[in-house]
């Protein structure tokens, strides 16, 4: 995502059908903690090619985040719209040289941070309600 303040808009590169898989910090300690725990106890944990153990609780469109964060630019009077705009072709070509996308798509599940008792509390209601305090004033 690129934040172009000179044109007072948020610009991002296209609205993904795709979706991303997020937590919060804390919760991601909270599932180190669990491993830990465990390892130190001797708990028979999964390892190797089946030790994998994602930290994710919730999923959100890019372009939801990126309407959060126009809106708390805005609320900011950083911005003169609330709506996100795409890249121009001549955007992308000066931004982000040789790249015809800006974006990605990341999927996971975290099953075996859940089995494991990993609970996470926050999910995408308090990510993206997260943005607003993260813009400076």
């Amino acid at each position: 995502m690129f934040i172009s303040l000179t044109v007072g808009s948020l610009d991002y590169s296209a609205i993904s059908p795709f979706s991303q898989r997020m937590t919060l910090l804390i919760a991601v300690a909270d599932l180190y903690f669990l491993l830990l725990e465990g390892i130190h106890s001797g708990k028979p944990l999964a390892h190797g090619r089946n030790g994998f153990y994602f930290g994710e609780n919730g999923e959100y469109v890019n372009y939801d985040l990126s309407k959060a964060v126009s809106e708390a630019l805005y609320s900011k009077g950083k911005v003169k719209s609330t709506t996100p705009t795409a890249f121009t072709e001549d955007e992308m070509a000066k931004y982000y040289p040789g790249t015809l996308f800006f974006g990605a798509n990341s999927r996971c599940k975290a099953e075996r941070s859940r089995a494991i008792g990993w609970n996470p509390k926050k999910g995408d209601p308090e990510f993206l309600a997260s943005v607003k305090e993260e813009v400076p004033n």
